[in-house]
């Protein structure tokens, strides 16, 4: 039987105190080199998984929430909040609460 992959939403520091958001299936070394679609030449401070998941969908909201809790952070490099999921696919996330101070809200 095939192995299940294992999807980790992680967090790229570099050594400027930005940072940048983003989910892999890869693991060992492959994870350890892979740094998602950020392309940059800064240097590379730590590394950090935030929330792991067998469900692709699971992780990959995760991504979204923790890109959107950072979305006015400057020092934030993700430029791009890609993404589709089908909310029947979306099974174990974590309970969370989102607090929007300026905007419009719902009635």
């Amino acid at each position: 039987m095939p192995k299940k992959a294992l999807f980790k939403v992680y967090i790229t520091y570099y050594e400027t105190g930005e940072y940048y958001i983003g989910v892999t299936s890869k693991s060992g070394v492959h994870f350890d080199n892979y740094f998602g679609s950020n392309t940059t030449d800064l240097k590379i401070s730590h590394k950090e998984v935030l929330f792991h998941t067998h469900n692709k969908s699971d992780a990959k909201l995760m991504e979204l929430i923790y890109q959107l809790r950072s979305f006015h952070d400057k020092k934030c490099l993700n430029k791009m909040l890609n993404i589709r999921l089908r909310r029947d696919f979306i099974k174990k996330i974590p309970e969370f609460k989102i607090k929007i101070k300026d905007g419009i809200s719902s009635r």
